[in-house]
C-alpha cells in the first residue's frame, strides 16, 4: 500500500495533476518491484472541514485482504508527525485490531542517494541546459505565467 500526503478534493477539481502524479509514481515503482496489484490511500487533515482525496489509509487498512501490509509513505522527504505519528503509531494500531501485520517502508532522506538526486534535478540549470530536457516547463495544472513544473505533460 502507498501512501501519500492528502490535498483538498477543490484543488484536484480547478486543475491540479496531484493524484496522477500520485498514480503514475505508484505504478512505476510496483513495476519495478514486480507488484501487480496495489492500493493508494490518502493521509488527511481531518480537522479540516473541507473534503479531501480518497481514499484515507484509515478506510484500506479495515478492507485490505491480507495477512500483512507494507506501508509506503511515498510524498514525503523525512520522517515526520505524518509517518512517525499518523502512520507508526495510529495506522499500526488500526492494522492489530483488524489482525494485519503492519511494516512501514522508512523515509530514504538520510541515503547518501538523496542529495544526488536533488543535484540531478537542479544541473539543467546551472549548466545550461534546455529545461525541457527534464520536462520543465509551464505547468498545466495552474494557467498562472512563471508557474512551473516538472511533470507538465507533453504538448
Amino acid at each position: 500500500m502507498f501512501s501519500a500526503h492528502g490535498t483538498p478534493k477543490h484543488y484536484l477539481e480547478e486543475g491540479s495533476r496531484y493524484d496522477v502524479y500520485v498514480e503514475e509514481y505508484c505504478d512505476v515503482v510496483s513495476s519495478l518491484l514486480g507488484v501487480p496489484e496495489y492500493h493508494i490511500g490518502y493521509q488527511n487533515h481531518e480537522n479540516r472541514d473541507i473534503p479531501w482525496t480518497e481514499p484515507e489509509v484509515e478506510d484500506l487498512i479495515e478492507e485490505i485482504d491480507a495477512e500483512r501490509v507494507v506501508v509506503d509513505p511515498i510524498s514525503f522527504l523525512h520522517e515526520q508527525s505524518e509517518t512517525l505519528s499518523e502512520l507508526d503509531v495510529e495506522l499500526a494500531e488500526e492494522a492489530d485490531e483488524v489482525e494485519l501485520e503492519f511494516h512501514r517502508v522508512p523515509i530514504p532522506h538520510d541515503d547518501e542517494r538523496v542529495p544526488e538526486v536533488f543535484a540531478d534535478l537542479v544541473e539543467p540549470f546551472v549548466a545550461d541546459f534546455e529545461p525541457e530536457y527534464y520536462q520543465f516547463r509551464q505547468c498545466q495544472c495552474r494557467d498562472e505565467p512563471g508557474t512551473m513544473c516538472l511533470n507538465a505533460p507533453r504538448e
